[in-house]
């Protein structure tokens, strides 16, 4: 009887364990899933805010339109801008709070006074940055609800105002929600036992720290998709040469996964850029060109907001300098260009040529090489390109099929 009694008791102690164990691993699943969410959450609306900005808001027109109060001009670009925007439910010009001081910002981003939105306020510059509104401002409210839904995050967490709270993104507070210990769970805890668990608790946490770690990432590039299937197939492109070069030139494991990201995010800086200028038909002016070269910077400093994105910040921002020193955004020269970048300008070129563009047709693979050859890329990766010809155009004919079935 004494022995029933031990068995029984240490029985009910490796249970307690064990559910223990399978509680906390929930809230480890829903903790990490809250933090991937956040940084795509806090991201796409750093993005949304950089594309008004950029679009709307350094625009002479507009700022010539609030200075003279013409309420027509400035009623259809704001209803452009609704209709282009779902997230966002209203924007109205407003006068200059007192906490949007600063006019060398371009935005600031704060919890809305009901809590049930956030509000962006944009100061409003001429093209150049020069001039600004100085009693006027920009008012861009978004409701909480729809961007919690648009990630999956409704039913896991609370916008709340107390300080218990976690911080969530731009000053914003969550809790979150209570789930369940499903029964399923608890009948495994009976059965597996403590040493099981404390097994299946290690694996499973790491996979969940893994798979995790992606989604932010997934999310730019759907974002991206969203925007313009023709450049996600570029990004896409790229980013298949850039793993292949990169193998050959013997870069391995970690860099060539960094490789491999940068070149799927190269150019979610062109989220920036106005619309006209990406699809228009012809040679750009110097107006349009200087924008469109700010593309690598805008990239590097989105990326540079995301923890586990840093890394890709350097490889993005020197993607379209030259090794004679004609590129930008810096002008830098030869191996002052860090490697990585050098292998994604050159995948970045070798697709573009291949490709059809608005201005161009698409140039064939002998006359795209002889052109890279002549220009100033590293030579030693225009010639890995050449020589692994045959298994690029293999992935690349497999992306394009894969488009073309979605």
């Amino acid at each position: 009887m004494r022995r029933i009694l031990i068995y029984i008791s240490v029985f009910v102690f490796v249970v307690i364990i064990a559910i223990v164990g399978f509680y906390y691993l929930n809230l480890a699943r829903y903790t990490e899933r809250v933090e991937s969410s956040k940084q795509a959450l806090e991201l796409s609306m750093v993005l949304l805010s950089e594309k008004l900005s950029y679009g709307y808001f350094q625009w002479s027109e507009f700022y010539k339109a609030v200075q003279k109060g013409d309420k027509e001009f400035i009623e259809n670009n704001i209803n452009d801008m609704l209709a282009s925007s779902p997230l966002i439910h209203s924007m109205k010009i407003i006068d200059r709070p007192a906490f949007f001081s600063n006019e060398e910002s371009l935005y600031k981003i704060l919890p809305g006074s009901k809590g049930k939105e956030l509000s962006v306020y944009f100061n409003i510059f001429d093209d150049f940055l020069k001039n600004v509104v100085k009693n006027k401002i920009v008012q861009a409210e978004i409701s909480l609800n729809e961007l919690l839904a648009a990630y999956n995050m409704s039913d896991l967490i609370e916008i709340v105002h107390s300080e218990a709270g976690k911080p969530l993104v731009f000053g914003l507070n969550y809790k979150l929600k209570i789930f369940p210990l499903r029964f399923f769970q608890i009948v495994s805890a009976l059965s597996i036992g403590f040493l099981a668990c404390l097994i299946v608790r290690t694996i499973v946490e790491w996979e969940i720290s893994t798979h995790y770690q992606t989604v932010g990432l997934e999310t730019l590039v759907s974002l991206f998709e969203q925007r313009d299937r023709h450049t996600a197939n570029h990004s896409k492109n790229v980013a298949a040469i850039a793993v292949i070069l990169g193998r050959n030139l013997g870069i391995k494991r970690k860099r060539l996964k960094l490789l491999e990201r940068a070149a799927l995010l190269h150019d979610i800086g062109k989220i920036g850029i106005p619309e006209k200028d990406l699809a228009k038909n012809g040679k750009l002016n110097d107006e349009e060109y200087f924008i469109m070269k700010r593309h690598s910077e805008i990239g590097a400093v989105l990326v540079d907001k995301i923890p586990y994105l840093r890394d890709l910040k350097s490889v993005i921002l020197y993607h379209h300098e030259k090794t004679d020193g004609s590129g930008y955004p810096y002008g830098l020269k030869g191996d002052k260009i860090p490697y990585l970048a050098r292998i994604l300008a050159v995948a970045d070129v070798f697709d573009a040529l291949i490709s059809d563009r608005p201005y161009r047709s698409a140039m064939n693979l002998e006359n795209a090489i002889k052109e890279m050859e002549k220009m100033p890329l590293d030579q030693e990766i225009v010639n890995a390109l050449k020589n692994n010809i045959k298994n690029i155009l293999v992935v690349l004919n497999k992306n394009t099929e894969m488009l073309i079935r979605q």
